[in-house]
């Protein structure tokens, strides 16, 4: 009887063995689908960590023309905020005066244009000395309120 033990506890020593075999190549090749799981992953670490540094790059330039721009509207700002704060001309009328009272030149005039909101050109003027020396001297002046 004793070696009939033997024998059955050797069979079921192989079986066992046989078992444990079967799932050590098993888990051996679990381990290798997860290693090469892993090197898979890694590489696409790898490219999105690239794909992340690209786009922080991208982002910091566009973040320097966003202030760039931020600056010159500011600027613009500034300057439409001084010329707003200009008093604003509503009308004009263009003057004219003779300063030199020959009798060539009717000695001395003065006048004025209207007040205009849409300026034009002023009626003709005819400068007609009689061709003798001397001559009329004018001063013109534009007045704005």
């Amino acid at each position: 009887m004793c070696v009939v033990c033997e024998v059955r506890a050797t069979e079921r020593l192989q079986q066992s063995s046989a078992t444990c075999r079967q799932q050590i190549e098993s888990l051996e090749s679990q381990v290798e689908t997860a290693k090469s799981q892993i090197s898979s992953m890694s590489s696409g670490f790898d490219n999105i960590e690239s794909r992340i540094q690209t786009t922080t790059s991208h982002l910091t330039a566009v973040s320097s023309r966003i202030n760039a721009v931020e600056s010159q509207v500011q600027a613009v700002q500034s300057q439409i905020t001084a010329v707003s704060s200009r008093p604003s001309v509503t009308r004009c009328r263009l003057c004219f005066r003779e300063i030199e009272g020959t009798s060539q030149c009717q000695r001395s005039r003065n006048a004025c244009s209207g007040w205009s909101t849409s300026p034009s050109w002023t009626s003709p003027f005819r400068d007609d000395t009689d061709g003798r020396g001397g001559g009329c001297t004018y001063q013109w002046r534009l007045e704005c309120a």
